[in-house]
């Protein structure tokens, strides 16, 4: 005898959001069910730590699945609590849950399957993406008939009585043309290893030999994470292996974080990080990031994005949290707030386990781990206004007086201006041109160290970083700096001072020829060893390298006056000098003046306005 019931209106709803809009990937079904299955065998084992007669001749408590390539069906099998025809009913034809109509909004409006199907868990009926037809065979220990639920996912479901004897429930797909690959045994596998590997019960499948099923059963899944064993009980080996199945590159893990909090928060995490990049890294800069996502032992997002900041999107990991529920019914409100919480410890860890690294005496490690992931700190630094100055002491650099050798922020400390607690740095695309830039000649004369930064990123660094540890970071490119004067150099700078005071039409002068709405003023200085001339930014404006990187980006670069600084010692300066005196409307001397400032901003890293006049220009002045 069978009976024909129609779908619950919110059900039919449901089948049609999953099986048309909110996965974005089919192979997500056997995790729900998978999950499900896990679900009735955890309540089977609570009831028979109650009740000891409660399993009867059912002890054991596994999950079992066969396919059938002709036929293009899975058959997945659980010795779980079973159903009544009530509960089958319940279960598979309605929603009695709270909150369901608002889900089912939010669920249209996702864009992202792992938005809400993960957080919520709406198991069974993603079956219906690969299956045209579902049964559930199924018998509950409380009741002596078992019955058979049957159903194409649109109009309703069919129900009769079955001849099971014993508490199971069987669960048989009927697969589509599209989605018969997944009666591949071989597929299979593959998905328990990516979405439920750790469940804590055995999935048992048949044995292959030469490629084919056999009557023997083997267990498919590793049961137990390295996640959730105690510390002490994984080996380094073990930890390598996981490690390289998630970097995919054969090499140690730089560090390892092995965590279990409980309390007010619970879960589990293994973090690792890379020591360098793999070559799928390099090829792939763009890939996927995230945590993968565990909620009891079944993995609900593999790139969970909420746990792990975009800075750090080199470290890999896995985590899992019992505080995250799978019912339709919880608000994901609630777990987004759990998700920050973790979000936030992740991130303290990964940055103590850095610091931990870079505290080492022998750097070589340290320092080849931030040539692949330095720029990733750096990007902390500016997003991160919590740990950023944590994140900074963590960068290393190359200093003007160093020959070659790397340094942090705290130990140039200890031999920078500690009078007037600066930090001075020049930014700049290579070492080699920072070394020579003519922001340095006054430091090499004084002795003075300053950081050489020549990536990108550091512009970011140092305007997010006005201080560190109540020590002022100082551009060597401001104009008004002021650093230790020996005798010898304080009588230099008032010799300096006199010569530009007697010289003030002249300054003017070459003021106007340059273009006043370019500079804010032109100077004489006494910092320049070697070069003519050099382009200075008053206090705390951006670096004309930053200019350049933001116009770039295609950002609106308000024009900055700049401040020309003639060398008073430079005999072209002399020249120049010489030439107003005489021949003020002299073509050379407009030449001369123009040739200095554009080889100051070629000097500061930026571009002249015409480069073939500036060439022409050269060519007549040494013709």
């Amino acid at each position: 005898m069978s009976e024909t019931f129609n779908f619950d209106a919110d059900v039919s709803q449901l089948i049609h959001l999953v099986t048309h809009s909110i996965y974005s990937t089919k192979e997500v079904f056997l995790r729900e069910l998978l999950a499900n299955a896990n679900d009735a065998l955890q309540k089977a084992k609570l009831l028979a730590a109650q009740d000891p007669s409660y399993l009867g001749n059912e002890t054991d408590l596994t999950i079992t699945i066969t396919t059938d390539t002709e036929k293009k069906t899975i058959t997945i099998s659980d010795t779980g609590i079973g159903m009544t025809k009530d509960e089958v009913i319940s279960n598979l034809g309605t929603i009695a849950k709270s909150g369901t109509k608002a889900f089912l909004e939010q669920m249209k409006q996702a864009k992202d399957d792992n938005a809400l199907v993960g957080q919520f868990g709406i198991g069974f009926y993603s079956a219906f993406m690969v299956a045209d037809t579902v049964t559930v065979e199924t018998k509950s220990a409380t009741s002596d008939q078992a019955i058979l639920w049957s159903s194409n996912g649109k109009w309703g479901y069919e129900i009769t009585e079955s001849t099971k004897t014993t508490r199971w429930t069987t669960i048989t797909l009927h697969l589509m043309e599209d989605s018969a690959e997944y009666a591949d045994d071989y597929r299979l596998r593959g998905l328990i290893t990516t979405h439920a590997n750790y469940l804590p019960v055995a999935i048992m499948m048949p044995k292959l030999e030469d490629g084919k099923p056999t009557d023997t059963f083997e267990q498919v899944n590793k049961m137990q994470s390295l996640r959730s064993r105690p510390k002490n009980d994984v080996k380094e080996a073990e930890h390598e292996e996981f490690f390289q199945s998630l970097h995919f590159w054969a090499k140690k893990p730089f560090e390892t974080i092995h965590l279990h909090i409980e309390g007010g928060l619970t879960f589990k995490a293994l973090l690792y990080l890379p020591a360098e990049k793999s070559p799928f890294e390099q090829m792939m800069p763009d890939q996927e990031y995230g945590p993968a996502l565990y909620v009891q032992n079944v993995m609900i997002m593999q790139h969970c994005k909420e746990l792990l900041p975009q800075r750090l999107r080199f470290v890999k990991w896995v985590v899992e949290t019992p505080d995250i529920s799978l019912n339709v019914s919880r608000e994901l409100l609630q777990s987004q707030d759990v998700l920050r919480k973790i979000r936030n410890t992740l991130t303290n860890e990964v940055i103590k386990s850095i610091a931990r690294q870079a505290s080492q005496d022998d750097q070589t490690s340290y320092l080849s781990f931030l040539k692949d992931y330095g720029q990733f700190l750096k990007e902390g630094v500016y997003y991160d206004a919590e740990n950023k100055e944590k994140i900074a002491g963590l960068l290393r650099y190359e200093t003007l007086l160093g020959e070659g050798k790397k340094t942090d922020l705290d130990t140039y400390m200890t031999t920078g201006n500690a009078d007037k607690k600066e930090i001075y740095y020049l930014t700049g695309q290579s070492i080699s041109e920072l070394q020579s830039s003519p922001y340095t000649e006054w430091f090499r004369t004084a002795g003075i160290d300053l950081l050489l930064m020549d990536e990108p990123l550091d512009e970011w660094v140092v305007q997010s970083l006005p201080e560190y540890k109540e020590w002022k970071l100082v551009s060597a490119s401001w104009a008004n700096l002021d650093i230790p004067e020996t005798k010898e150099v304080a009588s230099r700078k008032k010799e300096t001072s006199k010569k530009a005071a007697k010289q003030k039409d002249f300054l003017a002068f070459v003021r106007s020829t340059i273009g006043t709405e370019k500079l804010e003023k032109v100077d004489l200085t006494y910092k320049l060893t070697d070069s003519v001339a050099v382009l200075t930014t008053p206090d705390g404006q951006p670096s004309a390298q930053m200019e350049k990187y933001m116009q770039a980006m295609g950002q609106d670069v308000p024009a900055s006056k700049k401040i020309f600084e003639l060398n008073a010692d430079h005999s072209l300066t002399d020249k120049m000098i010489d030439l107003f005196a005489t021949e003020k409307e002299s073509p050379k001397l407009k030449d001369l003046i123009l040739y200095s400032y554009d080889q100051a901003i070629l000097q500061q890293g930026g571009n002249v306005e015409n480069m073939n006049a500036f060439i022409k220009r050269v060519n007549g002045l040494v013709g």
